[in-house]
């Protein structure tokens, strides 16, 4: 008669050590955030900035610098950058506001009533079929 050894191997302590591992790395990498205030700005470049291909470009930017960045809106208008180091919060804070650049233009009244014509909205139509 032969008899035979049946050995488990308890790939649950595994999972549990590398998520104990994953954890402690998480909540380390955690504690190194840091944050920097951009700015304050307009409800205009706010706006602008939640339409998903800006966030997403913008997103890239930030990332081909090599840094993490991530930002949140707070009361007032005001941005603040999260990121890993310091240099990185300032990297990202500065592609963030060269990525948008919000230009005021001054408009008299006779030219701020073309604005509601239909040649300025075929104009900006063709404008967003171009981009």
């Amino acid at each position: 008669m032969m008899m035979y050894h049946i050995q488990k191997h308890n790939t649950n302590d595994d999972l549990n050590k590398t998520n104990i591992f994953e954890k402690v790395k998480m909540f380390e990498q955690i504690q190194e955030i840091t944050f920097l205030t951009a700015g304050i700005f307009s409800v205009g470049y706010i706006e602008f900035l939640k339409i998903p291909e800006v966030k997403t470009y913008v997103s890239q930017q930030i990332k081909q610098k090599g840094v993490l960045g991530v930002w949140n809106v707070e009361e007032g208008n005001v941005i603040t950058m999260y990121s890993l180091s310091d240099e990185g919060a300032v990297t990202a804070c500065d592609v963030l506001k060269k990525s948008i650049i919000e230009a005021p233009i001054s408009l008299d009244d006779k030219q701020s009533a073309l604005i509601g014509s239909e040649v300025w909205h075929e104009e900006i139509k063709a404008v967003q079929m171009e981009y």
